[in-house]
């Protein structure tokens, strides 16, 4: 692989008194040039793309100390000097570069390279080609690891390289600095305040983000070379409704022009360790769509400059999106400097094993911070202050930088008039004065911004040698920033301007820039970057600050949100599969789709799904959650009240979980019957047992309209759910039983009806009895046998039925004590255990027990501790091929200093310190305790580091040594499908931690500025599959997340009196897709267009199901769709997946060379013929976004 890089000159000029057309005498030349360049290494170019070896070695040993000023002044016979490398124009005319060590030249050859002659006289190395200079290789023999090449804006480089022919590289530090300014804006939708305060500005008249965009917009009329990158389209798109014609016309031209861009462009800027995957491309596809729609942008670039982590889920379907790299900040401190050590801040990350070289991506990582950069190159800690509740991330001169940051702390006054006098002040401090030069096209610059550009070459030279290109990405602006933007560009200007007149002294060629062009300007270099094939967690400022208690922080709102998911996804399958004529106002339907659709988005909000937000914002939060389910449950009423018929649609009971349901309370001895409405929204068929609350013990249920009878059992209901704190809602009466009720066989994205007659009788109820304390007590169904000890009631052992494979097993509930407030304290976003090595506390070692054993569940219900109301159930039903557990955490007690409340579980599988966590339900992440894959690792925290995100399920299994101790070893393991995400560790081998609840009392120093004083209860419910056969653990690991995350809609109302099944959601009872490809979106933008995406479930190597399969579309499209049109889209549904291009980065692949492909999605656009439908292949981990045209028959 090799560059295309050209030499410029600027003739001769003084020092600081550069020529006012020099700029342009520059890029003259380097047109010449580039021609020479073209013809000379034409050949190299094309050798290199068939290359299929490469390496890239340790970084050249004279790093940082070869810099050599562009524009020097060369006439005849005169020299620059710089610390390692002298560059002289001859008499002759003849250039000359002389590269020394220890006095001695390096040199040891000469050659001749297409016309370029190069010659060594024992002191410097001549090259000249045709009066010009050109750029040439250096073959050996000298020594082997260095080549001498020119490059594109500077007069010299060197690299550490081996031959050309054996296609190796690393670039040494540049020999001159290219600095691309990209202004942004980190605008949280949401943190410390609501969103709707962040956009409005907190009592700050004109600020907050309308402020913002406003005075950019103004800020880049001004001046065309301006550039702006937006991110966040929830805050773009409110301010974009408030503009006028004009102004939208203006704002689309700067679109056009380049000077506004927009990056990420999510609705808002997600979380990685706490989200599932749907939830995160949904926000994805909210912001995209709209961008697209309005300003016609197509996004390219991930933009994750806060997430506390990053996923390697996240680069994967970015890719899929037709991104070309992936921006971002946050990593553990040791692997920071471990990448900067071996410059691998950017690399190419292969984050999928299935989808392979398809979804690589080029990743940036920011060397210090995402604001202004360490203006005295020292990376002091971030300070805070909250006036008015903002946070103030300026870095010391970063005031300078955001004329409006420091005069926030004014905002907090009574009148607009002393706020307005402190910037004024904070303006004449900086330098903003009246009689302040004017500089290009008239913009004001401030005196001072010399001082300030010094300062900030300093910072760009001290960054840049941490990379490979001899280029950085500098971002200019923090949260919240530019809300002068008019005087914060004025102050860019300056800056620019004064290192482009001062190159001589300081060697900086800054510029505005963009993401985008900074990534084609790395492309363009044609490196075989390093490859990285992990993900990113945890993130940890020190070693004692990792980042691993957001990851279960406000466990309660993380579940309301997984269980919102899917309400949401079975709402727009259900939407989709009936005309628009049935549901009345079409248009108003899609619009509270809508709502609730962005409110999801903002819920994956990285201070917000994470739990790191203040209190009061959480409850916006859930507020918004709630009006947005209601918007989606009128919806979906209004479908379902359509196709039984009802007059009164049915009505959910979103407290069903509480033991109370308003729709079921009449059910009384007597009363009118009740149905039960539920629509699948799984394309497959599935067996499922509801758990219902009623007022009566006795209950018979029907499946209607056959009134074919199910299997129902009624108990008494579980205390905890009628145990509610003050934080809970006022529920009028809890109901006391509980039905158990087997729906089986049921049909994929089908509505049925179920009839719930009171049974006077209670011939299916059973009662709860004391646990046997005389010997052992098993439950049991077809599948597993459980195993409970007679003394301490705990689980002592379990058995796969079906393997014959049994382990020994406990579980319990304990906690840790957090560290507080000496040093780093325990908190929102961190944990830290109040000792390195703290052991978990149980909260009980007997249990009281009861049993509840009937025919269709057996159920044992455990009490651990009275005081936090902590208590839990093992639940085995007839047909169900998994063990659950429902643990309950009440108000727990803070014992006076927090506690951190864990969920363990205990077998003695072999697992030698290793254990598997998800990636936001895709592939699965190799955890191994006390170290870290790919960087020298220090163990600091044993505890609080070996927590990991766990979104939907977790699994452990024997280690490759484990049969020479034990023949059956191999054969056991475990799997954790989890509810919501959560953190998850393995402490010891054989065992899986789950962190349940937080109460803190302490804040930990992060911005949030409140402890986590969690006080809500927790229902968490686990399904656990044991000691599966070989082979298939991640089988029935993955189709059990399935039902457990999407589990059917309930609907409760009048009985409908149909008597055949209901039109346009009844299917037949068999599968319509294969039971390794799942239904992920089926969604209606507008009438007659709907996104359809499936997804193969399962990874490469997970079994019998990780192969290619063959899908049908018309299985899975609306009965009485005509469709017209079927087209391959990206995963956001918004280009088109045949003419997406992605930018060919290189890699190193174990001395392999390997490129991205330019598009990565997969088939071409099925045909569609007026007969039939066709069929596509789905591979291993792929998902496929189709956009159907269609028109109802």
């Amino acid at each position: 692989t090799v560059s295309v890089l050209y030499w410029e000159s600027t003739g001769n000029n003084r020092r600081g008194a550069r020529p006012a057309n020099s700029f342009h005498t520059r890029k003259t030349m380097a047109r010449l040039v580039n021609a020479v360049v073209a013809a000379v290494l034409l050949l190299a170019v094309a050798q290199a793309a068939h290359a299929t070896t490469c390496d890239v070695k340790e970084p050249w040993p004279y790093k940082g100390a070869n810099y050599i000023k562009r524009g020097a002044s060369l006439a005849s016979g005169g020299v620059v000097e710089t610390p390692k490398a002298n560059l002289t124009v001859t008499a002759a005319g003849n250039l000359v570069l002389t590269r020394k060590r220890d006095g001695k030249a390096v040199f040891q050859t000469s050659t001749t390279c297409a016309g370029a002659t190069l010659q060594f006289n024992g002191t410097n190395l001549y090259l000249q080609v045709a009066g010009q200079p050109a750029p040439c290789w250096i073959t050996p023999p000298f020594e082997a690891s260095e080549i001498a090449v020119l490059t594109e804006h500077c007069a010299f480089d060197v690299y550490a390289k081996a031959p050309l022919t054996n296609k190796t590289f690393q670039l040494n530090a540049p020999s001159c600095v290219e600095a691309h300014i990209v202004p942004h804006s980190h605008d949280d939708v949401g943190w410390l305040l609501t969103p709707q305060r962040y956009y409005d500005g907190c009592r700050s008249p004109g600020g907050g983000v309308r402020g913002i965009l406003d005075t950019v917009m103004q800020a880049l009329e001004q001046n065309p070379n301006r550039t702006y990158n937006q991110v966040e389209s929830y805050f773009f798109n409110r301010w974009w409704q408030e503009q006028d014609a004009a102004m939208k016309a203006k704002v689309k031209g700067f679109v056009q022009s380049g000077q506004l861009t927009f990056i990420n462009g999510g609705w808002s800027m997600h979380d990685e360790a706490c989200v599932h995957q749907e939830s995160a491309i949904s926000n994805m596809e909210v912001g995209a769509r709209f961008l697209k729609e309005e300003l016609g942008v197509e996004l390219n670039i991930g933009w994750h400059i806060d997430p506390f982590g990053h996923a390697s889920a996240t680069p994967r379907y970015m890719a899929e999106m037709g991104f070309d790299a992936f921006f971002f900040w946050r990593t553990d401190y040791e692997q920071r400097e471990y990448m900067i050590q071996t410059k691998e801040l950017e690399s190419v990350w292969r984050n999928s094993r299935s989808l392979g070289d398809k979804t690589l991506m080029f990743t940036s990582i920011m060397p210090d911070n995402y604001c202004y950069g360490c203006m005295d190159n020292t990376c002091p800690s971030q300070y805070y202050s909250y006036d008015c509740e903002w946070s103030d991330f300026a870095m010391p001169l970063g005031g300078r930088f955001d004329a409006r940051s420091q005069a926030m702390r004014a905002m907090q006054e009574a009148t607009h008039a002393k706020a307005q006098s402190h910037v004024k002040d904070l303006h004449r401090k900086v330098g903003f004065k009246a009689q302040s030069a004017a500089g290009k096209n008239g913009i004001v610059i401030p005196p001072n911004a010399g001082e300030i550009a010094e300062q900030y070459a300093a910072t760009i030279k001290s960054y840049v040698e941490n990379f490979r290109s001899g280029e950085v990405l500098m971002p200019w602006g923090c949260d919240f920033g530019h809300e002068d933007a008019v005087t914060d560009f004025a102050l860019m200007d300056g800056v620019i301007q004064y290192l482009e007149e001062h190159y001589d002294e300081l060697g900086v060629h800054a510029f505005y820039s963009t993401a985008d062009r900074y990534v084609k300007a790395m492309r363009a270099k044609d490196f075989a970057w390093p490859l990285n094939e992990y993900d990113y967690f945890l993130d940890s400022d020190n070693g004692h600050a990792y980042w691993s208690g957001y990851l279960s922080s406000r466990a309660e709102y993380k579940g309301y949100e997984r269980f919102l998911m899917n309400q949401r996804t079975a709402s727009d399958i259900a939407f989709s599969a009936v005309p628009p004529t049935t549901v009345g106002d079409f248009n108003g339907s899609l619009a509270k789709v809508e709502v609730m659709r962005e409110a999801m988005g903002v819920a994956q909000h990285h201070d917000s799904i994470t739990g790191t937000e203040r209190t009061a914002v959480r409850n916006e939060y859930q507020f918004m959650l709630h009006r947005g389910n209601e918007n989606i449950s009128q919806v979906t009423a209004e479908v379902f009240a359509n196709v039984t018929g009802l007059a009164t649609p049915p009505e959910p009971c979103f407290l069903s979980n509480l033991s109370y349901c308003p729709a079921t309370a009449s059910l009384a001895n007597g009363a009118a019957n009740v149905s039960m409405y539920l629509f699948n929204p799984l394309a497959q068929v599935r067996t499922e047992v509801l758990t219902v609350p009623i007022p009566t013990k006795g209950l018979d249920a029907f499946l209607m309209p056959s009134r074919t009878p199910l299997r129902t059992q009624v108990v008494s209901t579980w205390e905890l759910t009628t145990t509610i704190d003050n934080t809970s809602p006022t529920i009028p009466a809890h109901l006391p039983y509980q039905a158990y009720i087997e729906v089986p066989n049921m049909p994929p994205l089908t509505l049925l009806e179920v009839l719930l007659v009171p049974n006077s009788g209670a011939s299916n109820a059973v009662d709860e009895v004391l646990m046997a304390t005389d010997g052992p007590t098993v439950i049991a169904n077809e599948y597993y046998e459980l195993t409970f000890d007679a003394t301490t009631h705990r689980l002592s052992g379990v058995k796969n039925l079906k393997t014959g494979i049994a382990s020994a097993a406990d579980q319990s509930i304990g906690h840790y004590c957090p560290h507080n407030n000496n040093g780093q304290a325990d908190g929102a976003y961190i944990m830290r255990t109040c000792e390195p090595h703290s052991p978990l506390v149980p909260y009980a070692t007997n249990f009281s027990a009861m049993v509840v054993a009937g025919a269709l569940c057996t159920e044992v219900r455990q009490k651990i501790d009275a005081a936090s109301n902590i208590q839990q159930a093992f639940r085995l039903c007839a047909g169900q091929d998994y063990v659950e557990i429902q643990s309950g955490v009440g108000e727990v007690q803070t014992l006076d200093t927090g506690v951190e409340v864990v969920m363990r579980l205990r077998t003695d599988i072999p697992s030698n310190g290793t254990w598997y966590t998800d990636s936001q339900a895709f592939e699965m992440q190799q955890r191994q305790r006390d170290a870290r894959p790919n960087y020298p690792y220090t163990v600091t925290e044993p505890v609080a580091a070996n927590f990991f995100p766990c979104n939907a399920f977790a699994l452990m299994n024997a280690s490759h040594g484990a049969a020479a101790k034990d023949p059956n070893a191999t054969m056991k393991n475990m799997a954790v499908m989890a509810d919501r995400s959560r953190a998850t560790a393995s402490l010891v081998d054989g065992e899986l931690q789950f962190l349940v609840q937080r109460r803190l009392i302490y804040d930990d120093n992060r911005g949030v500025g409140e402890p986590l004083n969690e006080r809500t209860r927790v229902l968490t419910t686990s399904r656990i599959v044991f000691n599966e056969a070989q082979g298939t653990l991640t089988t029935a690991m993955r189709l059990q997340s399935q039902r457990m995350t999407h589990m059917p809609l309930m609907r409760f109302g009048a009985p409908s009196g149909k008597t055949q099944p209901f039109p346009y959601l009844s299917e037949q009872a068999t599968n319509l897709l294969p039971p390794n490809v799942h239904l992920h979106t089926r969604t209606v933008h507008q009438r007659g267009e709907m996104l359809l995406r499936l997804q193969h479930l399962f990874d490469i190597g997970e079994g019998p199901l990780a192969v290619p399969v063959a899908v049908q579309l018309g299985n899975v499209l609306p009965a009485g769709a005509r469709v017209t049109s079927i087209t391959d889209m990206d995963m956001n549904g918004v280009k088109v997946a045949a003419t997406m291009q992605r930018t060919d980065f290189s890699t190193c692949d174990h001395g392999t060379l390997v490129t991205v492909p330019p598009v990565p999605m997969g088939g071409s656009s099925p045909a569609v013929n007026a007969t039939s439908l066709p069929g596509i292949t789905m591979h291993p981990m792929e998902i496929r976004a189709l956009r159907i045209l269609f028109d109802w028959a």
